[in-house]
């Protein structure tokens, strides 16, 4: 069951219990800000869809869940330390919504692992979106190029067209070698089919197998993936050979595979580079074929 709360009598009681106390709240402070201009209203009924019954306990409030998320994630804490931070900070209790300063936790650090299964991820992009509804665009000076802060946030989105998502796997030495293979595998395949050429013993099948092995080992050994990595790489140069004496016989493969041809042949000599001298390390170590 929820209940919807009354933000205007919490933020008003609150304030004037501290005043009581000879404690007065700095209006000027980071979480008081924050509070005055994010959406709760709007959050807060999106948050009661979630519960359709009427009956049993009373859940805690969308302002004290999303905002006691929002200073976990603001000041790095865990579990425990935030339940601890928000029972003796004033200003963190505020932020979450309770009507007076109190010693006692609010909630336990098991309730955050409740609210996390509940919270998924289509709830999280419709609050963002309801924030950035609630935020006014920016207001342009007269100039027209400065914007004048009108005392609320302001948003701004940056768009740069070179930013794509790193699909970086770890360890990644012989899963690259591997991805390698199989494309100059698709290369040998198309230069046959297009020029009618003998295809080759390329051997993809054992290869395969003895890459799915490595995989599939839990925690292989230095001497193991040492092993992998060079047969990988053997089968890597055997194909890179073939593809190089085609294009010099006057083959040509397509843009996009001849743009992977340099990276794969850049990859090679990294990964011979490294086997040879025992490292890691590379200058501009390539960590994805594809980008």
């Amino acid at each position: 069951m929820y209940k919807t709360s009354d933000y205007e009598n919490v933020q008003l009681s609150f304030v004037n219990f501290n005043t009581t106390c000879g404690m007065q709240l700095d209006v000027d402070n980071e979480w008081i800000q924050k509070a005055s201009w994010l959406p709760w209203r709007a959050w807060e009924s999106l948050y009661e869809a979630m519960f359709p019954s009427h009956t049993g306990n009373v859940a805690k409030s969308a302002r004290m869940v999303i905002g006691s998320f929002i200073i976990q994630m603001r000041m790095g804490l865990s579990d425990r330390d935030l339940v601890e931070q928000i029972r003796q900070n004033p200003y963190y209790q505020y932020f979450i919504g309770l009507d007076a300063f109190q010693h006692d936790v609010p909630f336990s650090p098991t309730a955050l692992v409740e609210w996390r299964k509940r919270i998924g991820v289509e709830f999280l992009i419709k609050i963002n979106d309801l924030l950035c509804d609630a935020t006014p665009a920016p207001r342009l000076s007269k100039r027209g190029k400065e914007a004048v802060n009108t005392g609320t946030l302001m948003a701004t989105q940056i768009c740069d067209a070179t930013v794509a998502p790193q699909y970086i796997r770890f360890p990644q030495d012989v899963s690259l070698l591997n991805e390698a293979r199989v494309k100059l595998e698709k290369m040998i395949c198309y230069i046959c089919e297009t020029y009618q050429v003998d295809k080759p013993r390329i051997y993809s099948r054992v290869a395969h197998k003895e890459y799915l092995a490595f995989a599939k080992s839990k925690r292989p050994s230095v001497e193991k993936i040492r092993s992998a990595v060079k047969g990988q790489r053997n089968y890597v140069r055997r194909d890179i050979h073939f593809v190089d004496c085609c294009i010099e016989k006057g083959f040509v493969l397509p843009a996009k595979d001849t743009e992977t041809l340099a990276t794969i042949h850049k990859l090679y000599e990294q990964q011979l580079y490294m086997y040879k001298n025992k490292t890691h390390k590379v200058e501009d170590r390539i960590v994805s074929i594809s980008q």
